[in-house]
């Protein structure tokens, strides 16, 4: 797989960026035969769910039939930052590819329960809301 140089999003929000500098949301990519990985770090919330979005969309164009994005390192994420991953996988359905949601943290993982979308998603590796 190719690494592309990470996306950092310093959204123009009432937040902007952490006190310390750093972008809200880190976006890294890593593309292989027909599939990719999407690395994210930090927030996704309102501020920064257009940026994912976006490289959603770009990579599904791309042809691609499997994408992992992998929630790991990601410190907040508020109901708006969900959306890009729900469009992503309506565009996933009717395109044919897999999308598949890694390693959420306990707070993630119970984000995705209350709003529905655990039943909705594949998410990686499958738990309960207690796990992490």
């Amino acid at each position: 797989m190719r690494e592309a140089p990470p996306l950092l999003v310093s959204a123009a929000s009432p937040k902007g960026a952490h006190m310390d500098g750093r972008p809200q949301l880190e976006i890294r990519v890593r593309e292989g035969e027909g599939c990719a990985r999407i690395c994210l770090r930090g927030e996704l919330d309102v501020a920064t769910a257009a940026d994912l979005s976006e490289h959603l969309a770009a990579l599904n164009r791309t042809g691609i039939t499997e994408l992992t994005v992998d929630v790991a390192e990601l410190s907040y994420v508020d109901p708006a930052g969900l959306f890009p991953l729900v469009a992503e996988q309506q565009r996933a359905t009717a395109s044919g590819m897999t999308l598949r949601i890694e390693s959420p943290t306990g707070f993630v993982r119970d984000l995705l329960t209350v709003t529905g979308l655990m039943d909705y998603l594949t998410v990686s590796p499958p738990g309960d809301a207690t796990a992490n």
